[in-house]
């Protein structure tokens, strides 16, 4: 005797299929259990809407009356939503039926759709979740390692982990089983530290807290990286990838011979820095304000080192000794730099010479945009005013009422760490940046914001304990100019 499977069940596998990515195997299976469905049930799956799972009773019925029984069957189908894919895996996170080694042992695209339904539960920044998306779709390479990022955003998304993560900030060590096992899991495949070994270690902020890079929301928003190109790294070192357009397409006459176009590679360097955050606290505050050490003290960690890489993504170093900003990886780049008409004032006639000189597939990239401080775009939105002779135009400058402005059809970036306008017409300094911003690079080593708590501190002359305890936060990033040909650069 053949027990069929119930109609309801059947749709509920079709919707959840329904919701992820389309890819030969759910196809085929979604086709399959529409021939089951019309094999034994005469119904067919259609678009597998909420609204064919409540019509799924009335169709036993009628299916009942075609067959020829004079009654419906007895056994009733009670309706319940169908939870999906990522809410299962979520299920199974949270009760620990799905632990470190098992997920390791998977294959990478079942552990894509694991860390792809951890990224629906964490509410990342769009930014973020695109970039973690890319990179653990991607295949790996000598800079990221696909399955060292995977196991990093499953390590530190767990339940277990995050609680494990409030004790040892606590100073508590009573860690229960699946606490144990979410910290060496952490230890062994994340922080490449053996699960035995002794002594303190530091721990990455949980994903719930933190997205290692916030785009808003916090002290400054480091807006660039809305624009810029943000990847991941499992090395100290980031190897891009810059292409220098070559002689493009020619015209050739019939049977003559093709062009050489060969364009120009050349490999950029990103070298990876380490960033540390040190907040000393005595015992006492640590006991009186619970909250703050488990909770805003990571809050407060993550704002600072996003204020932190909107700095150096703005002025920024020579990406040697210190990340390189946007503003001094361009300064002294004669081929990319634009002087101001007068010394001290920025015109209209100034915007259109910058915007002249961007290179057209510059212009045309999606992440082509302006950077600039709020009071060089003071100067500029002033060209706007209809006193100003040969000013800017409404189809050349405007602002939104959501706080967003464009220029020249582009988004225009701010940062308080862009150079200031001073009015000064000594030197040469940089006013503003136009160009396409995916040449512009920043690297982040897997792992985010790292927390580390120093259980007493001592008094350097006589090595007693003072009655303080510590946090000490540390990250690893890097920044640096792709191509400077993609890029203009307004100055005095």
């Amino acid at each position: 005797m053949t027990i069929k499977r119930s109609p309801h069940a059947i749709i509920a596998e079709a919707n959840d299929l329904s919701r992820q990515r389309p890819t030969p195997a759910t196809i085929a299976r979604r086709n399959q259990l529409n021939e089951t469905l019309l094999r034994d049930w005469n119904m067919t799956l259609g678009g597998a809407s909420p609204a064919a799972v409540r019509r799924t009773s009335r169709s036993i019925k009628s299916a009942a009356v075609r067959a020829g029984r004079s009654t419906a069957p007895r056994t009733v189908y009670k309706q319940v939503p169908a939870r999906s894919h990522s809410q299962n895996v979520l299920q199974a996170l949270r009760g620990g039926a799905l632990d470190g080694e098992h997920f390791l042992t998977l294959d990478q695209p079942a552990r894509r759709d694991i860390v792809s339904a951890v990224l629906d539960r964490a509410g990342l920044s769009p930014t973020r979740r695109d970039v973690y998306e890319a990179l653990q779709r991607g295949q790996s390479t000598t800079d990221v390692n696909v399955r060292d990022v995977q196991a990093y955003l499953f390590a530190c998304s767990r339940d277990a982990y995050y609680r494990a993560f409030m004790k040892v900030l606590s100073g508590s060590t009573a860690f229960s089983a699946d606490e144990t096992e979410a910290l060496n899991f952490y230890r062994q495949h994340v922080a490449n530290r053996a699960a035995l070994e002794s002594g303190t270690f530091g721990l990455a902020i949980p994903v719930l807290i933190d997205d290692t890079l916030i785009t808003a929301g916090t002290l400054d928003d480091a807006s660039v990286l809305s624009v810029c190109k943000v990847v991941l790294t499992t090395t100290n070192v980031y190897k891009g990838v810059a292409v220098t357009s070559g002689g493009g397409f020619q015209l050739a006459g019939e049977g003559g011979t093709a062009s050489d176009d060969t364009p120009t590679f050349s490999q950029p360097v990103v070298n990876i820095f380490t960033l540390t955050d040190f907040v000393p606290f005595s015992i006492e505050f640590g006991m009186d304000f619970p909250g703050w050490l488990q909770t805003e003290a990571p809050r407060l960690f993550a704002a600072n080192y996003a204020d932190r890489v909107a700095l150096d993504t703005s002025v920024g170093g020579d990406g040697v000794t210190a990340p390189q900003g946007i503003f001094s990886g361009l300064v002294g780049v004669t081929t990319s730099t634009v002087h101001v008409g007068a010394a001290g004032t920025v015109t209209a006639n100034d915007v259109r010479t910058a915007w002249s000189r961007v290179p057209e597939r510059a212009k045309n990239d999606p992440s082509c945009a302006w950077h600039m401080s709020s009071t060089v775009w003071q100067q500029i939105s002033a060209q706007s005013a209809p006193s100003v002779s040969n000013g800017l135009g409404p189809n050349e400058i405007q602002s939104f009422a959501d706080g967003s402005q464009r220029l020249m059809s582009k988004k225009v970036v701010i940062s308080t760490y862009d150079p200031a306008f001073t009015g000064s017409t000594g030197g040469s300094t940089a006013y503003a940046v136009v160009g396409a911003f995916a040449r512009y690079c920043v690297a982040q080593r897997v792992g985010g914001v790292t927390v580390e708590l120093a259980a007493h501190l001592r008094d350097p002359a006589t090595g007693r304990p003072t009655g303080e305890r510590g946090l000490l936060a540390f990250a690893r990033h890097g920044a640096a100019v792709l191509d400077a040909a993609s890029f203009v650069l307004l100055a005095n």
